[in-house]
C-alpha cells in the first residue's frame, strides 16, 4: 500500500482501474486507511454487532465473506453478484480457488437470511443456492474453455452489459488492493458502521 501511495499518480491510476457504478461515488481521499487485519482473524474487532470472518481464497488475496450473526445478514464481498459473473483473478488458481470459496459461503447460508453482494442486489433463500450452482457452472465452463451460458453473459441486466466482456477480455484492472478497499468502504458505508478514529502524533485523525 505503501508503494502505491508514495507514487505521485497513484488517484489517477486508481479511477480509472474503477468499475463504472463506483467511480463517482468513490471516496479516493480514504484510500489507505483501512488496514487489513491479521490473518486467521476470526471477528471484526469490535463488539456489536458481533460480525464473524469467514477467509476464501476467490477473488483477490485476504478475501472474505462476513456474517453479522444477530442480523442474520451475510457480506459477500465479490462473490455471488447478479451483475457481474464470477470474478476469476488474482489468485494463484483461481479456477480451484473459485469452487473453495463458494463451497464456505454455502457451509454458513444457512445462518443468514439475506446475502449482500458487493455488487449488485440482496438475494434470499433459494436465490442464494442458484447463484452458487450458477457460478459453479461457470467455473467449470471456464476450466473446459467453453462458452457460458451464464445469465451474467447471455443476458445481462440493462446497464451492466459491459460487464459481460469481462469473460472475454480479463483482466485490466485495477491492483486487487484497490478493489479491496472498494468493497470493504462499500460495505462499511451502507451498513452506516462508525469506524474507530485514532490519531498518531503529528497526524490527522483518520479511521482505522
Amino acid at each position: 500500500m505503501q508503494v502505491v501511495l508514495s507514487n505521485a499518480g497513484w488517484k489517477a491510476g486508481v479511477a480509472e482501474g474503477l468499475s463504472p457504478e463506483n467511480a463517482e461515488d468513490a471516496r479516493l481521499d480514504l484510500y489507505g486507511f483501512i488496514v487489513g487485519l491479521p490473518a486467521e482473524t476470526a471477528q471484526l474487532p469490535w463488539n456489536d454487532p458481533r460480525v464473524r470472518i469467514i477467509e476464501h481464497p476467490v477473488h483477490s488475496p485476504g478475501h472474505a465473506v462476513l456474517l453479522i450473526e444477530q442480523r442474520r445478514v451475510l457480506i459477500a464481498g465479490d462473490m455471488l453478484s447478479d451483475v457481474f459473473v464470477p470474478m476469476l483473478d488474482d489468485t494463484d488458481d483461481p479456477i480451484e480457488d473459485h469452487p473453495v470459496g463458494l463451497g464456505l459461503l454455502e457451509g454458513v447460508t444457512g445462518e443468514g437470511d439475506a446475502l449482500m453482494p458487493g455488487h449488485g442486489s440482496i438475494t434470499r433463500d433459494e436465490e442464494v443456492r442458484v447463484g452458487i450452482e450458477l457460478d459453479l457452472a461457470y467455473v467449470e465452463d471456464a476450466r473446459g474453455a467453453r462458452v457460458s451460458s451464464h445469465p451474467r453473459v447471455v443476458s445481462p441486466k440493462p446497464g451492466w452489459e459491459w460487464a459481460s466482456a469481462l469473460t472475454k477480455d480479463r483482466p485490466e484492472t485495477s491492483p486487487a488492493e484497490a478493489r479491496v478497499l472498494g468493497c470493504l468502504t462499500g460495505e462499511l458505508l451502507r451498513l452506516k458502521t462508525p469506524l474507530k478514529v485514532v490519531r498518531a502524533e503529528g497526524e490527522s485523525d483518520r479511521p482505522a
